[in-house]
């Protein structure tokens, strides 16, 4: 017979047996699902939309590379895992961190047209299938970076990309996704057909090769960027250009100069200064925004999905920046009051009417009339803001030295899924239609005209000038209010990034209509109603956020967990 302490005994440990492990401990606790997107290091920290990538970049920090290297190095990876995204043949901007002389750069590499190839055709040739084709900007802009401030060579830079696109990679769902949805595309470019296999998207698992693109990345490799504004490599691409009504010519590509003499935004946010992009790109809404959120006290007031005063204030603000985009314009081409808009004064002069409540469908420009004693603002060419897909990246070295890089094609495959060479061009060009409605200098400074785009590459620094935080983002005019939503949930709520990038996002569009995220209390969206703001029934899209935050001496990053990304570290 079994005494009476053995059952005990064997009860105590099957319970025991049976209890969930320590996560904390236990080497089989369960893991989170956005695993590989959330991460903590303490040298150094690559956030991109591609796993591969981010590791990338992380071996060129081993191998003594710094946050330029790496973040030139992940750019072209990554051309090679999301080419619907980004390449060769498109463009984008890049805020640098040099800790070591506290000097913030800001480099313009977004793809342009010069407007006198266009100024005497019918429309300015925007009536031509590949008039949106301008001239790409990516390789004139990682290469000037790797030169100017990177440590290691072209070929120590862009060899990983060239064995990526080489070797391959097993098709994922996020890449398979777009190309089951741009199949009638793809199918017209014969080169564009390598997406495909037997006419059919390419599938998911199978190794897919690149060779063309790496043929083209090794002629960058070893010639710079001569190889690609001034060679064979760009008769193919004007050829093609040419074919589609783009009358482009080798003069357009040899004068084609990354913009370093943009400056950059930059303003205090509490204790910390924040370095976001300059015009034509989408950082004076992001310092508009945050110059109207910084009187109120967020944490005390509650996250704006429990409360619906915090709800009404940080859309409020987030409306009055989408709302100010019509003055974000090229400066070479047109002048905008942005040392007003982007100011503290022009914030508390226009907090009455931005806070306004109920909400009206137009907020009132008193404050910058007042300000720039100006009685009509000159105004931008018509805005184009069809939705478009980039891609970003954020790196931080071990010396303190950070970079957000963000680059795109515009829309999905360029738009047209014009390909040559390996890689697809943009659709980034101005419509040249336009400017005749808008007040153009009589003597530009530049003969390229850059359109307005969202993107803005931010850092933001400590009380001491080191670097808090590096974060950018793709989702065409969802980038800035998801990167000031991002900002507050780490800085004011105390989230770490992988949490932050997980909260529920508002995204106001123009008037009085928002689009949200689940999540939102019931009371919060019913009262938001009552006081004039008007509701999608959807998301209708969203920015992924590519974030590392340095804090306590530790590195931690997050890729967006709604998108296939990843952060590489060590």
């Amino acid at each position: 017979m079994f005494s009476k302490r053995f059952f005990i005994i064997l009860f105590l440990s099957v319970i025991i047996s049976c209890a969930t492990p320590d996560r904390s401990t236990s080497d089989h606790a369960p893991l989170p699902p956005e695993i590989g997107q959330d991460l903590q290091a303490k040298q150094g920290m690559v956030s991109s939309a591609n796993k591969l990538a981010s590791q990338i970049g992380v071996d060129i920090l081993k191998k003594g590379g710094n946050a330029v290297d790496a973040a030139v190095a992940t750019a072209f990876a990554v051309s090679v895992t999301e080419p619907e995204m980004s390449g060769l043949g498109g463009g984008g901007a890049m805020m640098i961190w040099l800790e070591k002389t506290k000097e913030p750069i800001y480099l313009d590499f977004y793809s342009a047209k010069r407007v006198k190839t266009y100024e005497n055709l019918p429309q300015k040739g925007d009536d031509q299938a590949l008039w949106e084709v301008a001239i790409p900007g990516e390789v004139a802009g990682l290469l000037h970076a790797l030169e100017a401030y990177g440590n290691l060579s072209r070929q120590q830079v862009m060899q990983p990309a060239i064995d990526l696109a080489e070797n391959g990679f097993p098709m994922y769902r996020t890449l398979a996704e777009f190309i089951t949805s741009n199949v009638e595309k793809l199918k017209k470019h014969d080169g564009a057909k390598r997406f495909l296999l037997d006419g059919k998207p390419f599938p998911v698992g199978k190794l897919f090769k690149q060779p063309e693109l790496a043929q083209s990345l090794r002629q960058v490799a070893e010639g710079g960027a001569a190889a690609f504004y001034d060679g064979p490599l760009t008769q193919d691409i004007i050829k093609v250009m040419n074919e589609g009504g783009n009358p482009v010519t080798a003069e357009d590509f040899k004068g084609y100069t990354v913009n370093t003499d943009r400056g950059l935004l930059k303003t205090t946010y509490r204790d910390w200064t924040v370095l976001s992009a300059p015009s034509p790109q989408g950082g004076l809404e992001v310092i508009e925004d945050l110059n109207l959120l910084e009187p109120f006290n967020l944490k005390e007031m509650g996250l704006p999905t429990q409360s619906d005063t915090t709800f009404h204030v940080l859309t409020a603000a987030m409306r009055a920046g989408v709302s100010d985009r019509k003055y974000i314009v090229d400066p070479h081409w047109i002048e905008a009051p942005v040392s007003i808009l982007s100011s503290k004064e022009y914030a508390q002069k226009r907090a009455a009417d931005v806070f306004r409540s109920p909400v009206e469908k137009n907020i009132p420009e008193d404050a910058l009339n007042s300000l720039s004693q100006l009685k009509e603002p000159q105004a931008a060419p018509a805005l184009e803001m069809a939705g478009g897909e980039t891609t970003s990246l954020s790196v931080m070295d071990k010396d303190g030295n950070a970079v957000n890089l963000t680059h795109t094609l515009s829309n999905v495959f360029g738009g047209n899924a014009v390909w040559v060479n390996g890689f697809f061009l943009n659709n980034s060009g101005m419509r040249l239609s336009s400017v005749d409605e808008a007040q153009v200098k009589a003597q530009p400074d530049s003969e390229y005209w850059t359109r307005y785009s969202t993107i803005a590459p931010t850092i933001i620094l400590n009380p001491d000038q080191t670097v808090r935080m590096v974060l950018g983002a793709p989702g065409g005019g969802r980038i800035d209010p998801a990167i000031v939503q991002n900002i507050i949930y780490i800085l004011d709520y105390d989230m770490d990034p992988a949490t932050a990038a997980r909260m529920p996002r508002i995204y106001p569009a123009y008037g009085q209509w928002v689009n949200i995220g689940k999540g939102f209390k019931g009371e919060v969206i019913g009262n938001a109603y009552k006081k004039g703001y008007r509701f999608y029934p959807d998301l209708g899209g969203y920015a992924r956020i590519y974030v590392i935050e340095k804090k306590d001496g530790h590195l931690r990053g997050a890729a967006d967990p709604k998108h296939e990304g990843g952060v590489s570290g060590y």
